[in-house]
């Protein structure tokens, strides 16, 4: 008997290590055949065969790093002496990353060259938490993203866009009389995070009816919660964190799991009383949740699904919508106090259209025509989101380089913008250089997106942007805290990395 239980724990064995190894050639083969595809595109030599330019990313993840992974990125494209199309490869998958205006044109104006699943599914779910689920970033199926994208534009239509103003410069006013609080000149004020409560606010009010209180408490459940939940997106991703079993990456999941419920549920309240307010006839707002509700019926699946979709909808706007525009305004800062000549320039057009008024109309947002080259400046060189990911379904060509159908291609406008191939003295901070045609540039800028796919909220971001800007720049003087580094930090979007640090002084 003991002799038989030998021979079976043998046999056990040997089939496992002959799967084992088996499963080893098999990966071997097709890592190789993968590398042997791409081996015409131009890239870095490989520092391991198996886990191919890791090594050079893992600089840009590092949180002791002064380089973010668009630096490394950037500077793996200057050592090939900037080609127009470059790669990357991370065990079995391959990144191609593409710097031409007409591949830009030609692909992603191309509704047949889907979103690649691949880079988009850390969105979806966190931890096996639904997240972003099914919303407009993240559907994939065209038919039903359309519907819902075409029922959702009517939010932002101009006349909506007229009615936001209210809520804008409401939030706008409550954050001035917040950092009034501070500004004594000698207080260190990190704008990054101020930003983020102010956006956060604003979004709230105007697109959900919604009143969080996020800026007078700057211990917000709320705003801890969407930024634990995008933190999320990062460590859930990692597989060195998911193979850590540490209690610190233990309640780090744990919190994470914990916010995305947390957020969710917050939109599964939301929704459904403006439901019930709807059922029972009562005037509601034409705002973004109202028509999130409308999208959803046009959802494929049981009213469970649409629920969830709506949820989706909720979710994304929330995440999407505070991290990117609060993240511009701290690059805006930061080069405003690095170029005086521009904030000069800048007060002057504020002075000008505001004055002393504490209400910023629609009216005087179109007046600001410097304040948005400032915007458009600052997205040019630190857009928050750096650039669009497909899957690309048929064969292109860029610049004689073939790139072939089912390759995942990314267009990436912060190495674009740095190519003076493009624009001259791209390194420069000059908004001046937006107050020409832009038309030469829109291949080589786009912090939006392009094509039908672009980002919904595009005007929505930029008289918010407008709005707050305007009237930090009317109502403080302030100057950069000394000794800080103006370095990146990329987690989903692009941010500094020491959170624009100020010191503030009212005006008199």
């Amino acid at each position: 008997m003991a002799s038989l239980v030998l021979t079976i724990l043998l046999w056990v064995g040997v089939l496992t290590l002959a799967i084992v190894f088996t499963t080893f050639c098999f990966i071997t083969v097709y890592i190789y055949y993968v590398h042997r595809k791409y081996s015409h595109i131009p890239q870095l030599p490989m520092p391991s065969f198996y886990l191919g330019h890791k090594k050079y990313l893992d600089e840009g993840y590092d949180e002791n790093s002064d380089r973010s992974t668009d630096l490394v990125l950037y500077d793996m494209h200057k050592e090939l002496g900037s080609p127009p199309v470059f790669l990357i490869h991370i065990l079995h998958i391959t990144m191609v990353l593409i710097v031409d205006p007409k591949a830009v044109k030609e692909v992603v104006f191309d509704k047949r060259h889907p979103k690649p699943m691949t880079f988009y599914k850390t969105f979806c779910y966190i931890y096996g938490q639904r997240f972003t689920g099914r919303g407009l970033l993240t559907e994939m199926d065209y038919e039903q993203w359309h519907k819902r994208r075409v029922i959702l534009n009517t939010a932002f239509h101009r006349k909506f866009l007229k009615d936001f103003m209210e809520p804008f410069n409401k939030s706008t006013s409550l954050f001035m009389k917040k950092l009034l609080e501070k500004a004594d000149g000698k207080t260190e004020i990190a704008m990054s995070e101020h930003f983020n409560r102010c956006t956060l606010d604003a979004i709230s009010k105007v697109a959900f009816g919604m009143e969080l209180d996020i800026i007078e408490k700057e211990d917000s459940t709320f705003n801890t919660q969407v930024l634990t939940a995008l933190h999320g997106m990062i460590v859930s991703g990692d597989i060195g964190n998911l193979i850590d079993f540490s209690s610190k990456a233990k309640k780090t999941k744990e919190d994470v799991i914990k916010a995305v419920r947390s957020l969710r549920e917050t939109g599964r309240q939301c929704i459904n009383k403006r439901i019930d307010e709807m059922n029972s006839g009562e005037d509601v707002p034409e705002d973004v949740l109202t028509y999130i509700i409308k999208a959803g019926q046009e959802v494929n699946g049981d009213d469970k699904e649409k629920m969830e979709v709506m949820i989706d909808e909720f979710t994304l706007f929330f995440v999407a919508g505070m991290e990117t525009t609060a993240n511009t305004l701290s690059f805006a800062v930061i080069a405003l106090g690095r170029h005086p000549e521009v904030l000069h320039r800048l007060q002057i057009e504020i002075d000008a259209v505001i004055g002393d008024k504490t209400y910023i109309s629609y009216e005087d947002i179109n007046k600001l025509e410097y304040t948005m080259q400032v915007l458009k400046e600052t997205l040019r060189l630190w857009p928050p989101v750096v650039g669009m990911s497909r899957q690309l379904v048929c064969d292109i060509d860029v610049e004689g380089y073939t790139v072939q159908a089912g390759s995942s291609v990314n267009f990436n406008s912060f190495l674009m913008a740095r190519m003076e191939k493009y624009y001259h003295n791209a390194h420069d901070f000059d908004p001046g250089r937006f107050k020409s045609d832009e038309d030469t540039m829109q291949y080589t800028y786009f912090p939006f997106a392009l094509g039908p796919r672009s980002c919904i909220g595009q005007q929505f971001a930029l008289i918010e942007a407008r709005v707050i800007l305007a009237r930090f720049v009317s109502t403080f003087d302030f100057v950069l805290v000394p000794g800080q580094k103006f370095t990146l930090h990329s987690e989903i979007t692009m941010k500094p990395k020491e959170k624009c640090k100020v010191y503030l002084t009212a005006k008199q």
